[in-house]
């Protein structure tokens, strides 16, 4: 069995308790194109694809369309 009373079975039941249960420990660079939309929630206006997590660092260069929120979202500084 995987998960038992053993220290190697409890052990490893910790360690993927602790690995589901941490926010994400690395940030990617996403770069606001506008390209799609002005949609923030529009994967297709950020590169690389996909829209910015809480963990991302988020760099916006005005270019086709100025992106538009809708709340509530949280952006720490």
């Amino acid at each position: 069995m995987f998960f038992n009373h053993t220290p190697r079975g409890l052990f490893r039941a910790g360690f993927f308790i602790f690995l589901f249960s941490v926010t994400p420990l690395f940030s990617a660079n996403k770069t606001w194109l506008g390209v799609a939309s002005s949609s923030w929630s529009d994967g297709n206006n950020w590169s690389p694809a996909g829209v910015p997590g809480p963990s991302d660092d988020v760099l916006i260069k005005i270019q086709s369309f100025a992106p538009v929120l809708k709340l509530p979202y949280r952006i720490p500084s």
